[in-house]
């Protein structure tokens, strides 16, 4: 009896040749198949794969912006206002469970907040300790002037996204970048010499008005859907 062709017990035949994938490489595509539909999930959602990497205004210091910069992030169901300070650090001021619509301005009274809800009015914050010092209730919507808008103009173009001061024409920044990444909100100091703007990243960007150097990281995890309004910014109310 020829007991080499009987398998011994135990034991599976022994297959030659191409045949059906095993568990484990049926685990493997299933696991690959699925990160590839996760990524692009992801890149649909959220628009960009990595933004411009940059480094922060903390740590390079030199030169440094002119002055401060103010923004409104929701936060738990509540509206906080952030600044930026030269020193490339930024903090929150105060938080409200109030609509606090956008800042309007920073004057010498302090930052102007517009609040729409539950009534429209305009409310004034000190820098320093985040207390409401003022608030006047407008009778009027169009007493305060839109007329801050942003600053800068963006394009994109076989892969190069390209930001200009929207006045002078003035390139900021040239960068490759992934699609869906933009530069989006941007106002210029009131010096005239640096540009603050957020991008798709949710990052407050600082850049010379020359575009002498590209930007630096000023915060993160900052709104990017609203115009950053600088220390030295004055209220601009309506023509009567």
């Amino acid at each position: 009896m020829n007991t080499s062709e009987t398998p011994t017990a135990g034991t599976e035949p022994q297959h030659r040749g191409i045949g059906a994938p095993s568990a484990r490489s049926l685990v493997a595509l299933i696991a690959a198949a699925a990160l590839v539909v996760v990524t692009v999930t992801l890149v649909l959602i959220f628009g960009i794969a990595h933004p411009p990497e940059l480094v922060s205004l903390a740590e390079e210091p030199d030169p440094a912006p002119s002055a401060s910069v103010a923004w409104i992030s929701g936060e738990q169901e509540r509206s906080c206002v952030y600044l930026a300070t030269p020193d490339g650090h930024h903090e929150q001021l105060t938080c409200d469970e109030d609509e606090l619509g956008e800042v309007v301005a920073w004057d010498d009274d302090g930052v102007v907040v517009r609040t729409w809800w539950p009534r429209d009015e305009l409310r004034w914050f000190d820098p320093s300790t985040g207390e409401e010092v003022d608030a006047v209730v407008l009778d009027e919507p169009e007493e305060i002037s839109r007329r801050h808008r942003s600053e800068i103009s963006t394009r994109v173009r076989d892969g190069v996204l390209t930001v200009t001061v929207a006045e002078s024409g003035e390139v900021l920044w040239a960068v490759e970048a992934v699609e869906g990444y933009r530069v989006n909100q941007g106002a210029v100091s009131p010096d005239g010499q640096w540009v603050a703007m957020f991008d798709s990243a949710s990052r407050l960007l600082v850049v010379p008005a020359d575009g002498a150097r590209p930007p630096r990281v000023w915060a993160e995890d900052a709104a990017h859907w609203e115009l950053p309004i600088w220390e030295g910014t004055e209220l601009e109310r309506s023509a009567p």
